[in-house]
């Protein structure tokens, strides 16, 4: 028995020992071959060499004819003979017609923008552009001087209007439109066209970024007030919000599953905080899905100033609303966590709150409405979605002030996109300790609210009496 181990040990070994002869013999045979190949190449390359050195000596006919012509006829004669071998024969300069020469570019006949849009009435430009007129002239004088380009030798520059009707057009639709389409819609090429929607989401967030602004201290009371009116919660000014917009893949970035929310699919997270008007005061993009609500509002700029009493001064008694997931604090109230044990105080507190977070609710819907673009998986890099959404935000904003018309399909085409997406990630209610200023505020706007209550009841009855 050891014998025949000891026999299967050695035959082991000899073809191990067999093995490795064979793979480096194999290495060696490469690499003779690839020498063989530098070998010939460098071959080639001075044989060129010395030719371009030590041309051949001329033949005799050559020799004759230098003798016998002058030098301006030899030049001639040399010129002629580079020409025929240069010359290409086609069917064409056989019968002595002469070849058209090649287009650098393909021109469209096509002209629905310069002949068709201007005869649009204000309905049918608000359909197609998803702004009025008036609007889509304020955008062009804004954008001129970013979006203007230089005239070429070899074509005119697309003009300022156009480019920003292409960008519109593309935002405003909630059907995925490709490239190909909207280059024949508008004759141009396709490769313009995701370079004009670049340079315009650029342009806006460079110059209208502005439009989103937080309120002052004078326009808080008008707020404040809209809010009291609209749903009676006082002292309100603006609503605090998350949206998980859907990414098709998230292009450039180095850890894709950073964007992976906990639903199980790829997001980018929009921060915004909305007023009574369904307008943006303030907007922040560019999140990953993966991050919860809580440590974006931690990291924000807008917690660090509201902290510092840079946004939210404390000679005014005012705040905003959040939801559960937040943390709650003098300036930023929050829901009562509904663990079945509220009171009547309690319920009608949180129902007047989630009144207010309507309002952001539907500022969302308006703007996806408007901007169908954001109902459909976003394709782009990671930096220009953001932009995107940003842009999309500054003109929501711009359309709600000068008060352009929304047409009742865009939201029936919202909820429709909202009924087969897939559900929006929940925060988690807030469980640390806050502090002692904050629960007292928001016990007595709770009270507050269930006094005003009583008040408005007796009053109602009273005017109800005959």
């Amino acid at each position: 028995m050891a014998s025949q181990l000891e026999t299967l040990n050695i035959s082991l070994a000899i073809m191990e020992f067999v093995t490795q002869w064979q793979m480096q013999q194999r290495q060696i045979d490469a690499r003779l071959l690839l020498l063989r190949r530098r070998r010939r190449r460098v071959a080639c390359q001075l044989k060129t060499m010395i030719e371009k050195m030590y041309p051949p000596p001329p033949t005799d006919e050559e020799v004759e004819e230098a003798e016998t012509s002058s030098p301006q006829e030899s030049s001639k004669r040399k010129y002629k003979k580079r020409a025929t071998k240069k010359k290409q024969v086609t069917p064409e300069s056989i019968d002595g017609i002469n070849p058209k020469p090649r287009a650098w570019t393909l021109t469209k006949e096509n002209h629905w923008f310069e002949n068709d849009v201007p005869q649009f009435t204000d309905l049918e430009f608000l359909e197609h552009f998803h702004v009025s007129r008036k609007t889509f002239k304020l955008i062009c004088d804004h954008l001129q001087s970013d979006l203007t380009k230089a005239h070429t030798n070899m074509r005119q520059a697309i003009s300022v209007e156009k480019r920003v009707a292409v960008s519109l057009y593309m935002l405003g639709k909630s059907k995925a439109c490709t490239y190909r389409n909207i280059a024949d819609l508008f004759s141009m090429g396709k490769s313009t066209i995701g370079g004009t929607l670049y340079d315009f989401t650029k342009a806006v967030c460079k110059r209208l970024l502005p439009l989103i602004r937080f309120p002052s201290e004078e326009s808080m009371s008008d707020i404040g007030k809209g809010f009291n009116s609209a749903v009676g919660f006082p002292d309100c000014i603006g609503a605090l919000n998350f949206i998980h917009i859907p990414l098709f893949t998230p292009l450039g970035s180095s850890l894709p599953t950073d964007y992976l929310n906990e639903n199980g699919w790829y997001s980018m997270i929009l921060m915004c905080v909305t007023d009574h008007q369904n307008r943006f005061t303030y907007v922040k993009s560019g999140f990953p899905g993966k991050l919860d609500n809580l440590g974006i509002f931690k990291e924000s700029s807008l917690n660090q100033l509201a902290t510092d009493g840079k946004i939210v001064p404390e000679s005014q008694d005012v705040h905003l609303v959040a939801d559960v997931d937040m943390p709650l604090q003098n300036w930023l109230l929050t829901p009562f966590v509904d663990d079945g044990s509220l009171n009547e105080v309690q319920r009608l507190y949180n129902k007047r709150l989630h009144s207010v977070l309507d309002f952001s609710q539907t500022a969302m819907e308006k703007l996806k409405g408007r901007w169908g673009f954001l109902l459909n998986k976003c394709n782009k890099k990671l930096d220009r979605a953001a932009n995107i959404f940003i842009t999309c935000c500054i003109l929501h904003n711009i359309c709600e002030e000068h008060g352009d018309g929304f047409l009742d399909s865009w939201m029936n085409e919202v909820r429709l996109a909202d009924a087969a997406a897939p559900q929006q990630p929940i925060g988690v209610p807030f469980a640390d300790d806050c502090s002692t200023d904050a629960l007292v505020k928001r016990n007595e706007v709770a009270y507050n609210l269930q006094t005003l209550g009583i008040v408005d009841m007796n009053i109602e009855m009273e005017m109800n009496q005959p």
